[in-house]
Formats: structure tokens, sequence, C-alpha cells
């Protein structure tokens, strides 16, 4: 491996590839990749101009905590240009606390596919949603495909792992919550009256919205017409758009 020196001698653009293709080497090799040799890595790298010191803090914090460290080196890897990423996680690489926000929140209801998640967030960033509740038995967003779609937003947008039972609670506390769903058979979203204040569930990609979600919102369903024989879009894609109509 390169020594700590040489790195300071290398124009950054070289020095982030070689820090990812170090971090990725020994995530290939199951190797430790917070030994004494990459936390000295990772200290001379946030002082590189691109790299955003607490942003990287908070990656090898959580990958301390148990996470994937895929999440370092994509890092790297998006800062040196490699990455099909490169440009999102430059302009995305804050802690978030700056974000321009609305009492929007997002319920993602078992969504299964990693890649369909970190979509979510990306545009979740873009529309000023506050909070995402996640809905599943343990958190997706260390997954690689989460990493790399959402671009650095799950590190942006606010967002926590629960059960429905914690939703629930959380809804029927807050008198001026406004649960709705993004699901087939509701009002058109050119006619649906969007709530200032609102959790929409989104549902899971084959089965959709949970029963016990639909129990608990009623009528308030948000339906995109579409026209193709398909009949459907992905749940990505269809977030979006709602997203974009939720003013």
């Amino acid at each position: 491996m390169i020594k700590i020196d040489k790195f300071k001698s290398l124009n950054e653009k070289t020095a982030l590839k070689k820090a990812s293709v170090i971090v990725a080497s020994k995530i290939h090799d199951k190797a430790d990749v917070l030994d004494d040799y990459c936390l000295e890595l990772y200290k001379h790298m946030s002082t590189l101009p691109s790299v955003n010191e607490e942003l990287l803090s908070s990656l090898v914090k959580r990958v301390k905590g148990g996470e994937n460290p895929v999440l370092i080196a994509e890092y790297f890897k998006a800062l040196s240009g490699m990455g099909d990423v490169s440009w999102d996680y430059i302009k995305g690489s804050t802690n978030g606390k700056n974000r321009i926000v609305r009492e929007h929140y997002l319920i993602l209801d078992n969504i299964r596919s990693p890649y369909n998640i970190g979509a979510i967030f990306r545009s979740a960033e873009s529309f000023k949603i506050k909070k995402i509740y996640i809905i599943a038995e343990k958190s997706p967003l260390s997954h690689p495909r989460c990493i790399r779609t959402s671009c650095g937003t799950s590190d942006i947008v606010s967002s926590e792992v629960v059960n429905f039972a914690t939703v629930k609670d959380i809804i029927l506390g807050d008198k001026d919550a406004h649960p709705f769903a993004l699901e087939c058979g509701g009002k058109a979203i050119g006619e649906f009256r969007f709530p200032e204040k609102g959790y929409c569930f989104i549902g899971n990609e084959e089965f959709g919205v949970s029963r016990e979600a639909l129990e608990l919102i009623g009528e308030n369903i948000v339906s995109i017409p579409t026209f193709g024989l398909k009949g459907s879009l992905n749940v990505s894609v269809a977030t979006g758009i709602m997203l974009n109509a939720w003013e």
C-alpha cells in the first residue's frame, strides 16, 4: 500500500482514486478498513478541499457501528470522478442542517429493493421531504445499491427504521398528521388535495401499501393515471412524480 507521506505528494483527484481503490481492495480481501493505516489515511483525506470532513467522519462512525464499509470507498470514488455519481455527491456533501424542508414525511412500507429506496431518498432530498420512515426488519441504507443510487442523500435526509406500530402511534398522536397513500384505485393526482403537513405511505413493489396502512388512511389515496400496456410505474418513479405534485 502507498505510504501516507506519498499521498501528500499526489494531486487531489489521484489521491481520491487511490484511496477509493485501497478501501475497496480491503473490503474485497475482508480486511479491516478501520486499522491504523486506514484511520491515518482518512485523517489525511479529510484535509483535501473537496472532502467534507464532517461527512467523512460520519461515514467512518457508521462503519464502526457495523454498516457496510463500501460507504467510504464510494464516497472517495464519487469525489474522484470515477463514479457516475460524482457531481451529485459533491453537490450533496452536507450534513443536511441547512436544508429547506416542509412538514412532508414519507413512509416506505416494506419496499424491498435497495435501488428503489436509494432513488426515493434522492427525490426526497430534492423535494424537501423532512423525514423518511422505513418500515423494515433492518436498515437498507448500508446496501451498496442503496448507497450508489441515493448519491449521498441517505446521509442528508433524516430517516428512521421502524415498525408499523411506531408509525401508527406517531400519526395518531399528531392531530395535523393527515396520512395518505400513493396507491392504485385512488383520486387522480391532478385532483387530489395534498395536505400542507402529511405522511405519505409508499408501498411494496409487489403488494403495494399494506392492509394495516390502508385501514389507517381510509379513502385518502392518490393515484397516477397511466396509459401504457404495463399499467403501472416503478415505485421510485411514481414517488418522484407524486413529490413534484405535493406542493
